[in-house]
């Protein structure tokens, strides 16, 4: 039959919280997480929970999420719980490049807690490159930004109310040309790869790219034989990278490291693939 679960949720002043969401399950991020809303007076109630360890949290809009460990008995004893949200200390920042200039539409997370327990909080940053996250506590916050056009940032930020800047870098985009080693004409279809130097030296690869990149390939099919990365995949100029290209009749030509070229940067790299 389980165990009863039943609990109030209060804020940190100790008044009522209503229309909290409460979950009981193994990770903070599942969906299909058991989950019923607070009532008026903040009170909460599970039916016939399993014996077991697992995770019980709570989130609110405008509130500091919670994850606490719960432990249901194996005697079908009930569990009851007081559970205080913190009081919001609001993240305010703003994302600028590495020239000063604001970055807008970017997407902020702040994240509070181990893995599989952690609480996330989003914004969006405006035409000024600011941001606000209203529902994040003062302590230890681990900052993430992303966006189309920027590479993937994260920093440890000790949040005590003070504004945050985050610097991030734009990304570049890979080009390239194939054609045939013997006449110089454009091959049309073919596929490209990318894998990461072997040289620990050239430092972080790249982050957050189509993983098609780098295992089934990416395919084109284009009359001047070229080929290119899009601003949908995060690539750090200054990276390095071996690059790969397959087309049917040839043999496989794989090229690098080669260095990812700089923002703005027009370089095209030339793919001369060889017959069977």
């Amino acid at each position: 039959a389980g165990s009863r679960v039943q609990g109030t949720v209060v804020d940190f002043a100790g008044a009522p919280v209503r229309g909290a969401r409460v979950w009981i399950g193994p990770h903070a991020d599942l969906v299909a997480n058991p989950s019923v809303h607070s009532g008026d007076d903040g009170s909460f109630v599970f039916e016939h929970m399993p014996p077991g360890r697992t995770l019980l949290g709570v989130r609110k809009a405008g509130r500091p999420g919670h994850v606490q460990d719960l432990t249901v008995p194996d005697d079908g004893a009930p569990v009851l719980l007081e559970i205080t949200l913190e009081r919001p200390t609001p993240l305010r920042g703003r994302v600028v490049d590495g020239a000063g200039a604001p970055v807008e539409r970017v997407v902020v997370e702040a994240r509070r807690g181990a893995a599989g327990r952690a609480i996330a909080e989003v914004a969006r940053t405006d035409a000024d490159g600011r941001f606000e996250i209203a529902a994040v506590c003062a302590g230890e916050l681990e900052i993430t930004a992303w966006g189309r056009g920027i590479i993937r940032t994260s920093v440890v930020h000790m949040h005590d109310g003070q504004g945050l800047e985050i610097t991030v870098d734009h990304a570049t985009q890979l080009s390239g040309r194939v054609v045939d080693a013997a006449t110089g004409r454009p091959v049309e279809a073919f596929v490209v790869r990318l894998a990461p130097s072997e040289d620990r030296s050239h430092g972080p690869w790249f982050s957050g790219i189509n993983g098609s990149w780098l295992f089934g390939g990416h395919s084109f099919n284009d009359v001047d034989g070229k080929w290119s990365s899009d601003e949908k995949d995060p690539i750090r100029a200054g990276a390095w990278t071996y690059v790969e290209v397959e087309a049917e009749g040839y043999e496989v030509l794989r090229r690098g490291p080669l260095q990812v070229p700089g923002e703005g940067s027009v370089e095209e790299w030339l793919h001369e693939l060889v017959r069977q």
